[in-house]
């Protein structure tokens, strides 16, 4: 097909993604007569080697940019849609709808998925600017480019706006999650480092309300509460989960008695627990760790997956 309504380098690229992920791969027809009339892929990438990168632009591009703006975490990956069609089919056609509802469909079906890269090729700009408004997608493309390569790339960020409230914004959702605010995308050093502070500021929520947590997943799945409060009952969970664990009771003590019963220094804490200043400290210091492992889990995995320990 390619050979026939697109450039060599089109052809030569698809080649090398059949040869490693053939299963990526969707071929539509007319259902009148059978008639091949376009494929797309559906490439989920987590690490890429050089020749990976040399083989493919577009997947290039979309590694830099999600490199670049927001990497991956442990455990993600970056789903990249392409769609080719035969010529009589391209632009604004009942095909490519069909083909870019199916790409949608798996990026709502990818578990894991931080980004999603979706190539459409000869666009048509009125088209792709409908398109990309309607599913709230922005367009990376430098455009435009010559006859045969040209494409826009539509890019979203589904750690910033997961699943369900990107549903909610689309029209006709009859849901009032259309107004949402993006989430916060942390690297888990960067929340383990938020958690540490927030911790130290349990009883202000004035403070809490700017923690950067505010905006994370783990927070927004706790619906009906001011952000502040969801994120200080959220320290608080987390802290008294550990009693269940009896490898850390000795932590949940040490964790009570610093941030939930107002110690007024390290020190007092101590004596109140009755231990040497540096058990007490390695307690603190284990605690704290194991709360923002048992956070960060919850963060990357939703809240069905977490558990403490």
């Amino acid at each position: 097909m390619l050979q026939v309504a697109e450039s060599a380098g089109a052809a030569d690229c698809v080649a090398f993604w059949a040869g490693r992920q053939v299963e990526a791969f969707r071929l539509y027809r007319r259902v009148e007569t059978g008639e091949p009339v376009g494929f797309a892929a559906w490439l989920r990438l987590a690490e890429l080697d050089e020749e990976e990168l040399r083989a493919d632009p577009v997947v290039a591009m979309a590694w830099g940019h999600a490199r670049g703006t927001a990497p991956l975490r442990a455990g993600e990956h970056v789903g990249v849609g392409r769609m080719w069609v035969v010529p009589s089919c391209r632009g604004s056609s009942p095909v490519m709808e069909v083909m870019l509802g199916r790409l949608i469909g798996d990026c709502l079906r990818s578990e894991r998925l931080a980004w999603s890269f979706i190539e459409v090729r000869h666009p048509d700009d009125v088209w792709v600017e409908l398109v990309g408004r309607r599913l709230g997608m922005r367009d990376i493309s430098e455009r435009p480019r010559p006859g045969d390569d040209a494409c826009a790339v539509l890019v979203h960020d589904w750690r910033a706006v997961p699943a369900r409230a990107w549903l909610s914004r689309q029209p006709g959702s009859g849901s009032a999650g259309g107004a949402s605010a993006t989430l916060a995308v942390l690297s888990q050093a960067e929340f383990a480092d938020a958690v540490r502070k927030a911790l130290r500021q349990l009883p202000r929520l004035d403070v809490l309300a700017a923690s950067p947590l505010t905006r994370t997943r783990v927070v927004a799945e706790r619906a009906g509460q001011s952000p502040a409060t969801a994120l200080g009952d959220l320290l608080r969970q987390a802290i008294d989960d550990l009693r269940a664990d009896p490898r850390a009771v000795k932590f949940h003590r040490a964790l009570s008695v610093t941030f939930l019963r107002g110690a007024p220094t390290q020190e007092v804490a101590a004596e109140r627990l009755g231990l040497p200043f540096t058990t007490y400290r390695r307690h603190l210091a284990a605690g704290v760790e194991r709360v923002c492992a048992d956070l960060w889990h919850r963060e990357v995995y939703g809240a069905s997956a977490y558990r403490s320990g």
